[in-house]
């Protein structure tokens, strides 16, 4: 039996698809975007974001010429496309015939609404890397009683000279945006300017950021104990070697997005990689070491913890790209490669029909990376 689609089954299922998506795919439209999303690529090709570099005022002399100029200098920053996720979905010819429950309906909204979760995922691990600058208390929701950590977040972006405009955000789990809703400052219409929070339960702009909720939020999870440094570090090291202080493993074994403190160096870290060898682990912190630390200090650990943040757009890169696999079945008639128009995300849609069931492989093909030219752009709310 040949593994081709009547094409109006095809735009039904693109149709869905993009319906879903533009709901449940919210993370990747608050990040920079690469906007070429028409170039097919393969998982592990490596694409180019680019950005002007910053320009240097000058003081003002009489002449016919200015003595300097700026040029206009791209900055660029190498992006690997190293996500490339899909949703099959199999199904009785009876059940994708189904119109009167909605079964083609409810099972794209399933698929779609599980890639997305991955896509979330992704850029929230790679923010994890580098959002070492934090508030709030492990273990304890925000916003219980006040927008002071908020206030706090804002300042340490302010002092690193993030551009204050509509582009920040907060993106909150369930138990932080639901406390925030019922804080003062947005349930009071006089204060609020406006009942829109008590009618909708969302949380307009306010003190600066846009709010929103996820439901992938992570947790970053820990094992008690203790380590500590084995051989000295000196400042602007990236890398630390730790053990129990006397050549042995630690009872404590860290993990990519742990926020740790050595003793004597009042900045935190974040962990950006961990190599586990037989008695100690080597650990890639961000940012660079800020002062030297001597054989055997302590490395703590903060608490487990929930990974909200307050973000920059331009702390962030996203980009997708076509599968040029998918791209070369095109013309067989069961594979449809669109990009979504109201997130300008591109996704493939590959049918395949077998004895009396029909399965759809929904997938996209995608890349994240952090711009640490932003210091300060991403700040970690913890819960």
């Amino acid at each position: 039996m040949p593994n081709t689609i009547d094409s109006s089954l095809m735009d039904r299922l693109v149709g869905l698809v993009s319906d879903e998506w533009s709901k449940r795919c919210v993370l990747p439209n608050l990040v920079t975007k690469d906007p070429i999303f028409d170039l097919g690529a393969r998982k592990g090709d490596t694409v180019t974001m680019t950005d002007i570099q910053d320009f240097t005022a000058q003081t003002v002399v009489p002449g016919n010429f200015p003595s300097t100029f700026n040029d206009i200098i791209p900055a660029s920053r190498p992006l690997t496309l190293n996500y490339q996720e899909g949703v099959l979905i199999q199904m009785s010819f009876f059940e994708s015939g189904s119109a009167v429950d909605g079964t083609v309906a409810k099972v794209v909204r399933k698929a779609v609404n599980a890639l997305c979760e991955k896509i979330d995922q992704s850029i929230f691990s790679e923010m994890a890397k580098y959002a070492y600058l934090n508030v709030g208390t492990a273990g304890t929701a925000p916003f219980a009683s006040d927008l002071s950590i908020l206030k706090t977040a804002s300042t340490l972006m302010d002092i690193n000279k993030v551009p204050v405009d509509e582009d920040r955000y907060v993106v909150l789990d369930p138990y932080g945006y639901n406390n925030a809703t019922y804080l003062a400052q947005f349930l009071d219409a006089d204060r609020a300017g406006g009942a829109a929070t008590i009618e909708t339960g969302l949380l307009p702009r306010a003190v600066g950021f846009q709010w929103y909720q996820s439901n992938n939020v992570p947790k970053q999870t820990t094992v008690a104990g203790s380590a500590a440094l084995n051989g000295a570090v000196s400042a602007g090291q990236t890398t630390i070697v730790t053990d129990d202080g006397g050549g042995t493993p630690a009872a404590t074994t860290f993990k990519v997005g742990d926020l740790i403190a050595i003793t004597g160096n009042t900045q935190q870290y974040a962990v950006t990689a961990v190599v586990t060898g037989a008695n100690s682990q080597t650990l890639t912190v961000y940012p660079a070491i800020v002062a030297n630390a001597a054989d055997t200090a302590a490395v703590t650990r903060t608490a487990a913890h929930t990974l909200n943040y307050a973000f920059h757009r331009d702390a962030v890169q996203f980009t997708a790209r076509p599968n040029l696999e998918m791209l070369s079945m095109e013309r067989s008639g069961n594979v449809s490669n669109f990009i979504e128009e109201r997130t300008g995300i591109p996704l493939s849609i590959q049918y395949q029909q077998g004895f009396a069931r029909e399965g759809w492989y929904l997938t996209c093909l995608w890349g994240v990376s952090i711009t640490p030219l932003k210091e300060g752009g991403i700040v970690r709310i913890l819960g």
